[in-house]
């Protein structure tokens, strides 16, 4: 059947059509949220074409692409973070003044020694820190774990009391498919190295000799060329 609108009607029309917070999308987050869960709205995806852009950023040895690649890398770190995390559930608690206390200007609410399963000290904790969580982990019955953030796998992992690795796989602390046989890094596949660890001396050699940046201080241009580059984050490469 022909459109009885004319091409400039129906763009018209179209445009008037809500992209988001539209009223069917407005009641069900409404419900989600009464329900306990909580979320992030319009959440852009890491992207697709880093690997290529690397890849052109390692034939073409320019600086400009090295810096881009830096900042891209760390874009994409972000979104691996968040996603690693966000077997995470966020509760809200309401009008909690009366199961709270107040430690050093701190709110702090107890919950039940049966509903804490594992105890995770972060990556940059201090020894001091560590202990007293482990120490609090053994009194609960609790796993404890050390949260890590490796040189060659994509998302932080954790490291048992013993030393052995372990991943988040469909919101489980499971141990991973395979570990470096140098570095213990978890491995997503069943290799005997990591990345990083299978880097050989030629490799290393060939690395410095082409990185843009020792090329520009062998010229003593490095200096002049950092403070002319722009100060604040550009664009990540999409």
């Amino acid at each position: 059947m022909a459109d009885p609108l004319t091409k400039e009607q129906r763009s018209e029309r179209m445009a008037r059509i809500a992209g988001k917070d539209t009223r069917p999308e407005m009641a069900v987050r409404r419900l989600i949220h009464q329900m306990g869960y909580r979320y992030r709205l319009h959440v852009r995806s890491p992207s697709e074409t880093l690997v290529s852009f690397a890849e052109m950023a390692a034939h073409r040895k320019k600086p400009k692409d090295a810096m881009a690649l830096r900042n891209a890398v760390l874009y994409q770190a972000y979104f691996s973070k968040y996603l690693e995390w966000s077997y995470e559930q966020e509760v809200r608690a309401v009008n909690f003044e009366d199961y709270v206390e107040d430690v050093s200007g701190n709110k702090i609410l107890y919950v039940p020694k049966r509903c804490v399963a594992a105890v995770i000290s972060g990556a940059n904790s201090s020894p001091q820190a560590r202990n007293a969580l482990q120490k609090a982990a053994q009194e609960l019955g609790a796993d404890f774990f050390v949260g890590k953030i490796g040189r060659s796998y994509p998302t932080p992992y954790l490291i048992t009391g013993a030393g052995g690795g372990r991943v988040f796989a469909d919101g489980e602390i499971v141990p991973p498919i395979a570990e470096c046989a140098e570095c213990a890094e978890p491995l997503r596949d069943k290799r005997d190295l990591c990345p990083w660890c299978s880097i050989d001396d030629a490799q290393r050699i060939e690395a410095a000799s082409n990185n843009p940046f020792r090329i520009l201080d062998h010229f003593e241009l490095l200096g002049e060329y950092v403070e002319g580059y722009p100060a604040g984050p550009r664009k990540p490469y999409k």
